[in-house]
Parts: C-alpha cells; structure tokens; sequence
C-alpha cells in the first residue's frame, strides 16, 4: 500500500514539474529555444532586461552593448546594437521586438509564447521558437541589464549596465543542447549593482520531436 502511494505521488510530481516546465501546447511550438538569466540581486520593475539575438550566427557581428555617449544613436535601439531579434521585461511585461534594417526601426512582434519570473524575483526566463527568428541553424547572442535607456540623442547622463563578459555568444540552434555560463566563461560577480548584476545564464535549444 505504502509502495502504491509513493508510485502514485511521483506519478503527481513528475506530470505537474514537467508541465510547469512544458506546457500541453509546447509541442506544438516546433523548435524552440529556451533563455534563463539569474541576477545576484531582485528584479527591480523600473529597469530593462534584455537578450538580444542576432540571426546570422555570427558573433563577430554582435550583439554588443551600447556603452558610450552622447550622442546616443536617433532612431535605434540605445541599448545593443548588431542584432535582429530581441526580447525585452520591463514594468511586469515581456515584449518581443524585430530589427528593420531599412528603417532602423524595432518592429514589435508577439511575445514569447512561455515566460515566467522565478519566486525570488531573480531569475528571468522565456521560450521563442527557431521559427520566428527564420529557421536559422545558429545564432549569437548577448543579455543586457541596464537601468535607463536613453530616448535624447543629447542625454548626458550615466546608467549602469552589465551584460556578458564572454561577448556575444554562437549557439548551434539544430540540436538539443543546452549551453550554459558553466560550460561558457563564468560571469563575475559585483561589476553591476545587484538588480543588474548578471551571475549565471543558460540556453536550452529543444527540436520538436
């Protein structure tokens, strides 16, 4: 009887973890690509998270922040450049943008159809499909914490920033595989204030079945 019961909550455990983790209609999805970042201190709502994606694979290319100015770029993102995809939170809202090159612009698209904010506010992660960013067989990548984003070319400011220490990172995105800041460079700790400061991330890349 004992033994039952125990089958029977394991049974439980492991139905209600896996789909916390991959919701009925993850499936259907196709290829998808999974981000998690952990900061070393809470979410704070006012600033902006973001991981910028650029479709070409190439890292040489980018992402890389935007550290310097005035005068801050007009027209583009003030944050990244080099990149054609990018997901942002801020203010309890995940949005999900696409770079014009031809009008320098960021096109909104649809959000990440799975995101979540872990309980202790620190670790941010979402899901974007292979198809939305054209079915590319590698990507590079950058995650970029900062605490305002700049909309006055002439601004004079400061801002604190972090974001990968590596630089952009390639991933292969046509086999299951998950890369991580463990098997990458490690990311220091205390080189941002702690809601910036970016300590761990992992990518999960995961073909449809």
């Amino acid at each position: 009887m004992i033994v039952r019961k125990v089958i029977f909550l394991l049974a439980i455990y492991l139905l209600i973890g896996g789909c916390a983790r991959y919701p009925p209609y993850g499936e259907m999805l196709g290829d998808r690509i999974t981000f998690r970042f952990t900061l070393k201190g809470e979410i704070e709502p006012t600033y902006y998270y973001f991981v910028f994606v650029n479709n070409t694979g190439k890292s040489a290319e980018g992402p890389f922040p935007i550290i310097y100015g005035p005068p801050w770029p007009i027209n583009e993102n003030t944050c990244a450049e080099g990149y054609t995809h990018f997901v942002r939170w801020t203010m309890g809202q995940f949005l999900s943008f696409i770079y014009d090159p031809s009008s320098k612009q960021d096109i909104p698209s649809d959000p990440p159809p799975i995101s979540s904010i872990s309980p202790d506010q620190r670790t941010i992660e979402f899901t974007i499909t292979r198809r939305w960013l054209g079915n590319p067989t590698k990507i590079s990548f950058n995650i970029i914490t900062i605490d305002y984003k700049p909309t006055d070319p002439g601004w004079k400011g400061t801002r604190n920033i972090d974001f990968l220490d590596s630089g952009p990172v390639e991933i292969s995105t046509i086999e299951s595989k998950t890369y991580s800041s463990q098997t990458q460079t490690p990311e220091p700790v205390g080189d941002a204030p702690p809601p910036l400061d970016i300590i761990s991330w992992e990518v999960e890349v995961r073909l449809a079945d």
